[in-house]
């Protein structure tokens, strides 16, 4: 059974370092938290796109930096010895593939298959018969829709702003998809028992 994992705010804290890093750099005078990023774009329409530099400016410098959620080594242990499992993260350029490989070989394993995309929306067609683990519903809902398979929306102790089904009403009407095969975690033992069920689950292989 195949098994993709999302990268940023999935298996490593990106947004609360983003915000830390907009208030020490003076971008933002108050210190903003995960509830309130309700959108993906929500850094670029609040203070526009310079604030992407966090991350563009020198991205393997910004991903040494950062740190994995706590519990998400075991987590990926627990998703390589039970499935066949990759990460499928985002990327525009070479730089950030670099970053982000370097990262997740130092504190997930040399033999991690780390895989990117490059169009925000595309991402469900890397993910084709596999169980999808993401903090972004936009994923999570193309990859139920375009590709019938179980999605776990994973919000990190429920305060991702962005991580909630009922802002992308709009999208779910246009995609219909199996509402269903979505499921909904917060932390990685609530992830590991929704694997658990859909391994047992004899009507996930028909």
């Amino acid at each position: 059974m195949k098994l993709s994992c999302d990268l940023d705010d999935t298996l490593v804290g990106l947004a609360k370092p983003w915000l830390k890093w907009l208030y020490d750099q003076k971008i933002s005078f108050h210190l903003f938290k995960n509830q309130d990023v309700t959108h993906y774009s929500w850094f670029s329409d609040t203070f526009g796109h310079h604030a992407a530099e966090f991350f563009l400016k020198d991205p393997v410098k910004c991903y040494e930096g950062l740190r994995p959620i706590p519990g998400a080594q075991a987590f990926y242990i627990y998703c390589i010895e039970n499935f066949n499992t990759d990460i499928v993260t985002h990327s525009d350029q070479k730089s950030t593939e670099k970053g982000k490989t370097k990262f997740v070989k130092k504190w997930f394993g040399d033999d991690v298959n780390i895989r990117f995309f490059k169009h925000l929306p595309d991402k469900y067609k890397s993910l084709e018969g596999s169980i999808l683990v993401d903090d972004y519903p936009l994923h999570i809902i193309n990859h139920v829709a375009h590709n019938k398979q179980p999605a776990i929306l994973f919000n990190y102790k429920n305060e991702n702003g962005w991580g909630h089904l009922e802002n992308y009403k709009g999208l779910i009407e246009d995609l219909n998809p199996d509402m269903e095969l979505i499921h909904y975690a917060t932390n990685y033992e609530e992830i590991i028992n929704i694997l658990e069920m859909l391994k047992n689950e004899k009507s996930f292989y028909n």
